[in-house]
């Protein structure tokens, strides 16, 4: 999808009441099929910290999907 088709989707959306994140999304999402596990992994180096927009996906993850 282009970054247009994109922005149309999230603001139709957003319209519609829905949040949408289009930032903040982890390095890995890995999963395991036999125990249906699911993993969101973010890597940092040194100092680096979270930025906001990814402590709220960080929230969404772990508030939303458990």
């Amino acid at each position: 999808m282009t970054a247009a088709a994109d922005k149309i989707v999230a603001d139709t959306l957003r319209k519609k009441g829905w949040e949408v994140l289009d930032k903040g999304w982890p390095d890995l999402l890995v999963y395991d099929k036999e125990t249906r596990r699911v993993m969101a992994i973010e890597l940092k180096r040194g100092n680096d910290g979270l930025r906001p927009e990814q402590r709220e996906m960080g929230l969404v993850f772990s508030d939303l999907l458990g």
